[in-house]
């Protein structure tokens, strides 16, 4: 238990105040969809240009030929499919309105909530979880306001990361801030890392002195500095990636969640700029 962060059940409560009709009830969509779903670009998270389907089609195929050192960064791969004989293959797939405001709703929480920190009027922090734990905690709350078993932590796990080029979610992220300012709640921005993890090492006791190996221990105690070495030096090499990626976006224009809040709080969350 820790006295800074509401209980899972005083979550779920603050969640229910935010939205009391759900992800998608009435006035979700008059405050974020007033001509309809259909007639909205947020539309286009789940039905993407065939265009935008094409760019995402061939920027993944070279990612995956990057990782796998089969062509060159940047290089067009001659298998590679134009763009007429790609949309040969397209598949128009039916528009569900409720269904997928309701989940672009979630996806835009968890980028909210995952990472970040989201305090109650009281100043505790609302705790949904890890970012398993908060697609998880966002599944689990729309099973029961809904009555049904649709969802799990893979519908909402990673947050918009795969449609975010597709269309302007401001809005998206404005509504939710709006909701949260208006409950007196407050934003802490983190700025993403990376991490380096290591395994923990294992100290095994053996009391048969007759199968000690003085050459053996030397050589293991010989590795093990080496491996402290490079995880230093691995350690120090993603700590100068962060700084700079720190820096660059602090002299770029702020992320869409940033700027969504700063619309509504009328100032940056703190952690904007990173430092």
């Amino acid at each position: 238990m820790n006295g800074n962060r509401l209980t899972e059940k005083e979550s779920t409560r603050f969640l229910e105040e935010l939205f009391p009709s759900g992800l998608a009830g009435s006035d979700i969509k008059k405050e974020l969809v007033p001509e309809g779903w259909e007639n909205s670009p947020l539309k286009a998270a789940f039905h993407p240009s065939p265009e935008q389907q094409f760019e995402e089609y061939i920027r993944m195929s070279r990612n995956l030929k990057n990782l796998t050192g089969k062509q060159k960064s940047g290089s067009k791969d001659e298998e590679e499919p134009d763009f007429e004989e790609f949309c040969k293959n397209l598949k128009d797939h039916p528009i569900q309105p409720e269904q997928e405001l309701r989940e672009l709703m979630g996806l835009c929480l968890w980028d909210v909530f995952s990472d970040h920190e989201i305090l109650a009027p009281d100043g505790r922090v609302v705790d949904l979880g890890s970012q398993r734990g908060t697609a998880g905690f966002i599944a689990d709350w729309l099973n029961r306001k809904q009555d049904m078993n649709r969802y799990s932590y893979l519908d909402f796990y990673l947050g918009t990361v795969w449609i975010s080029n597709r269309t302007d979610l401001s809005p998206v992220y404005r509504l939710i801030f709006q909701r949260i300012h208006k409950a007196g709640g407050d934003w802490i921005y983190h700025f993403p890392q990376l991490y380096l993890v290591r395994p923990q090492n294992i100290d095994i006791q053996n009391d048969d002195m007759e199968s000690y190996d003085p050459a053996k221990t030397i050589a293991e105690e010989i590795e093990k500095k080496e491996k402290e070495k490079s995880s230093q030096e691995l350690q120090e090499k993603i700590h100068q990636l962060n700084r700079k990626a720190a820096d660059e976006a602090a002299q770029s224009e702020p992320p869409q969640i940033v700027a969504a809040f700063r619309d509504v709080y009328g100032h940056f969350p703190d952690g904007w700029p990173p430092v």
